[in-house]
């Protein structure tokens, strides 16, 4: 039995199951990339909520958002998943508009939204509409299986850092 074992025996056990957790979540993302690819929308800029917190900060239509909060930012759900779990803070976006880079302080707008289990949450939005759903905004990735595997670990993190995430600003009172 497993108690009779030495403590680091216990130890190693206890530790390969989140290990093996997070290989097995790695290796199957990377499936998923190198069999179908990933698709995603360019966070570009299609519509502005006047009086929401993009338009006090200063961005506008056709600006595309490069990074949020320091975090580089390729598709546009990467921009909802650090916004929304800002707690409302201020963040620093980063927007290309016509070949240059501009930094804005921008303090999300907090939405409560119902919860499936009938509660409320509060979330941080910038009060824009990003992607517009047109062709040119669409991008689409092929993966070979070592680019598969990178891209497989990469989204894990997203997966993880959104989680830790969450709990601070529940913790913190942000959510």
């Amino acid at each position: 039995l497993i108690h009779d074992k030495p403590v680091w025996v216990r130890a190693a056990v206890t530790v390969a199951g989140p290990v093996y957790n997070f290989i097995f979540a790695i290796l199957v993302f990377a499936a998923v990339f190198m069999v179908w690819g990933e698709g995603y929308m360019r966070p570009v800029v299609d519509q502005v909520n006047p009086g929401g917190a993009a338009a006090r900060a200063g961005i506008v239509v056709g600006d595309e958002i490069i990074s949020v909060d320091g975090q580089r930012t390729r598709a546009d759900n990467d921009v909802r998943r650090i916004v929304m779990t800002s707690g409302g803070k201020p963040i620093i976006v980063e927007v290309e508009r016509a070949g240059q880079v501009l930094s804005f302080n921008v303090t999300p707008d907090v939405v409560a939204r119902p919860t499936p289990f009938g509660d409320q949450e509060t979330q941080g939005v910038l009060n824009v509409m990003l992607g517009g759903n047109t062709a040119e905004n669409l991008v689409r990735i092929d993966y070979n299986p070592a680019t598969a595997l990178v891209r497989g670990t990469e989204r894990t993190w997203e997966i993880i850092d959104t989680q830790v995430r969450f709990i601070g600003a529940l913790v913190s009172g942000g959510m």
